[in-house]
């Protein structure tokens, strides 16, 4: 979910071979292919865009005492995120989600956890969050909206053109688990962020070019547990504070690494700009991007395809802190 991250995943149905190249599937299918293969295998026969009438709240299911446990494989970490309960601001109701952070060995990382204040906006049928210092709300991670319809395009406040795909009957099984546990449910994939969204679960996989870069191994849905859970929700929830505290910049994942065209880059630092600076291994600057922080979890992708094969350095920049990244181009 992209929960503090969130967890964040991939599938596109193109029609023309360039468009496939580029579109994070393993197995690429024609859009009149009536058997789709979509992301861990699952499998669809719908043939055109056809309407999802899910309820698109049910993509991310918000409500107190659930969880969600994913992995990050591009950065060996491992994230849990808890909704601990629901608060007034502005005259509506947000969740308050504790974000945490833990490293190869299970060690907490600097800086988690984080809270955010999220809710599901029945309008735009999309996430907001509520931010604390300045009283505002603002779209929560990718603000794409929970109803697009199957095999549809849509345009989200950060992203253009983004291909939805989908099935009422997608699969998805959740791993170390000595009886995986299988759930079946309608699936729905967003190219463009690789963010592939289950109803009545929530997250579960960032999937691009073929490869698993985010998943989801552990959730707590209205009291059902799914998979099995690595870590706990350190500290007294109840008694958590209601203002989430400011913090240094985090680079969450950088994907994929190694990438030959789109470099992804999800980052959380406090509101403001973000000056985003990439250098080859002699120091030059090869590229240059300005992006603004909403204090939330925030997603850039970056076109990396001219620069030649080789290791980069990843700066971002904050007002009042910094993180470097390293990745690499092969051609």
């Amino acid at each position: 979910m992209r929960y503090a991250a969130f967890i964040f995943l991939a599938l596109s149905l193109v029609t023309t071979s360039t468009a496939q190249e580029d579109n994070g599937l393993g197995r690429i299918q024609q859009r009149a292919d009536l058997s789709k293969t979509l992301p861990n295998g699952l499998t669809s026969t719908l043939n055109g865009a056809v309407p999802d009438t899910t309820s698109p709240w049910r993509y991310f299911p918000l409500a107190v005492g659930n969880i969600w446990e994913e992995e990050h494989y591009s950065s060996s970490s491992t994230w849990r995120s808890a909704v601990l309960k629901d608060t007034i601001a502005i005259s509506r109701t947000y969740f308050k989600i504790r974000i945490d952070g833990f490293d190869s060995n299970g060690d907490p990382l600097p800086n988690t956890p984080r809270f955010d204040f999220v809710r599901y906006d029945t309008l735009s049928a999309s996430l907001k969050a509520f931010l604390v210092p300045s009283q505002s709300e603002v779209d929560y991670i990718d603000g794409c909206r929970l109803d697009a319809d199957f095999d549809s395009t849509i345009q989200c406040p950060s992203f253009t053109d983004v291909q939805v795909s989908g099935t009422y009957d997608g699969t998805f099984s959740f791993p170390n688990s000595p009886q995986p546990d299988v759930v079946t449910t309608s699936i729905k994939f967003y190219d463009w962020i690789f963010d592939t969204d289950a109803a009545g679960i929530g997250e579960i996989e960032m999937y691009v070019k073929g490869v698993v870069h985010e998943r989801l191994y552990y959730a707590r849905i209205n009291a059902l547990e799914y998979g099995i859970p690595r870590h706990s929700t350190v500290g007294n929830e109840s008694n958590e504070v209601n203002i989430p505290p400011l913090s240094p910049l985090i680079i969450r994942s950088i994907f994929p690494n190694p990438t030959y065209k789109y470099l992804t880059i999800e980052y959380i630092t406090n509101p403001g700009k973000v000056v985003i600076l990439l250098h080859d291994l002699l120091g030059r600057q090869v590229q240059y991007v300005t992006s603004f922080s909403s204090g939330v979890t925030s997603i850039v992708r970056l076109d990396v395809s001219t620069l030649p094969s080789g290791i980069y350095v990843a700066s971002l920049l904050g007002s009042d802190s910094h993180e470097h990244k390293t990745f690499t181009i092969s051609h």
